[in-house]
């Protein structure tokens, strides 16, 4: 609302509800009435304060969130795919002992076929099968499966099957010794 403060004497009247400065022309002593407005009251300052802190919580929650997802991201590991010929993984299939190790540390080496020939051996192999027209990827890695030294081919099929899907990922096993087909289990399929 405001005040009328006395230029002369100095003493106020506080105006109430529905007055108006303009009501009133002159003070008791006959001084001139000044219009004072007034200040803005301690609920009104109390609010805003409240306002500015409830914006510095929020401001600080959105700071922190963005903070963690950063962290988060830059600390997150992505998936690694396995396209290349020289591969060491460690591969546990069901109850099998299936483990995979670097070629240099076998023994006899020098009678394996190579990473080279196992590819080969697995392309002629699919040739005849009629299905190296769908295959896209391919890549040879070392492993022993129950004391069998093997290659394995990974390739990628994408021969649409009579459900409308793709064939997708596959293996053949080639003989490390004798270049031969062999089963997930260790165990010779070709003569």
């Amino acid at each position: 609302m405001g005040y009328l403060e006395c230029e002369n004497c100095g003493g106020r009247y506080e105006l109430q509800e529905g007055e108006s400065p303009d009501d009133f022309e002159s003070c008791e002593c006959g001084g001139k009435l000044r219009y004072v407005p007034s200040p803005v009251t301690k609920v009104k300052k109390q609010g805003m304060i409240t306002t500015n802190k409830i914006l510095i919580v929020i401001i600080v929650i959105l700071i922190l969130g963005v903070g963690i997802t950063i962290g988060m991201l830059l600390t997150s590991k992505a998936p690694v795919t396995n396209n290349t010929t020289d591969n060491t993984t460690l591969n546990v299939n069901n109850s099998v002992n299936n483990t995979t190790k670097s070629v240099n540390n076998e023994d006899n080496e020098d009678n394996y076929i190579g990473e080279a020939k196992a590819k080969q051996v697995a392309i002629d192999f699919l040739t005849d099968r009629g299905g190296m027209e769908t295959i896209s990827k391919m890549s040879v890695d070392f492993v022993t499966i129950n004391g069998v030294p093997l290659y394995r081919v990974t390739y990628y099929d994408s021969y649409v099957t009579v459900y409308g899907t793709e064939a997708g990922w596959d293996e053949i096993y080639i003989g490390a010794k004798d270049g031969k087909i062999y089963d997930d289990s260790g165990y010779m399929v070709t003569t």
